[in-house]
């Protein structure tokens, strides 16, 4: 019997929890319609936990890739924004499996910037993503032409994002480095300017930061593990 080495039971894991976190957002709708707010302090929560590592990783690679780290915390940033709006426009059930995009655009990106590539069973995969879309929506493959925008920009956006996690690694930069740089540092930055970017919405209700801590502890697992 074959036994699974440890890093796809990882990726596995990471899935499982990713699936969780995206499908769990939608609960942010029903506390506020601004999506860029939306956006913005869901990543706050990652980041705020994310720097619960900073002591425990160091900030010895921050100095040299800082643009990179910069540029992925944009990309996930853009991305939540056009994901919410993505859910705003279509159901769930259509728009989650869409996320499947993403691997096509880190395919497209890993071979151009990379010069990486895949073998036929990460295509087959991915292929079953829209196999999973098509059962999901009852056989039929509905969805407004909004949802499909919104949700490919942002496949665009979160594959560009793995892209450069790929980069940082390759530069020295471990995991729990990844993980904490990528959500601690954008906040650090704009955390303290919401009250000017968002005026009179600024301010957080406890159900809301219920919500934001659910999806911070499983987002940052999933980035952890994965």
């Amino acid at each position: 019997m074959t036994i699974l080495p440890t890093y796809i039971w990882l990726t596995l894991l990471s899935c499982v929890l990713h699936a969780f976190s995206f499908t769990y957002s939608k609960q942010f709708l029903s506390f506020s319609q601004n999506r860029v707010k939306l956006a913005f302090y869901s990543q706050y929560a990652v980041g705020l936990l994310g720097m619960g590592l900073l002591p425990f990783t160091g900030i010895d690679n921050f100095v040299d890739n800082v643009g990179l780290i910069l540029a992925m915390g944009l990309c996930v940033m853009i991305g939540q924004v056009a994901y919410l709006n993505a859910l705003r426009h279509g159901d769930a059930s259509f728009v989650v499996p869409m996320l499947g995009l993403k691997m096509f655009v880190v395919a497209a990106l890993s071979a151009v910037l990379l010069e990486e590539t895949y073998g036929p069973l990460v295509y087959v995969g991915a292929i079953g993503v829209f196999v999973s879309l098509f059962f999901l929506n009852d056989g039929k493959l509905t969805g407004s032409f909004n949802a499909l925008a919104y949700v490919t920009f942002a496949c665009i956006m979160f594959g560009s994002a793995d892209v450069i996690v790929m980069t940082l690694l390759n530069r020295g930069v471990n995991g729990f480095q990844v993980a904490a740089f990528v959500f601690a540092i954008p906040t650090l930055i704009l955390m303290p300017l919401s009250p000017l970017l968002f005026r009179n919405d600024w301010q957080v209700s406890r159900g809301f930061l219920r919500t934001l801590l659910i999806y911070a502890v499983v987002q940052l697992a999933g980035v952890t593990l994965l």
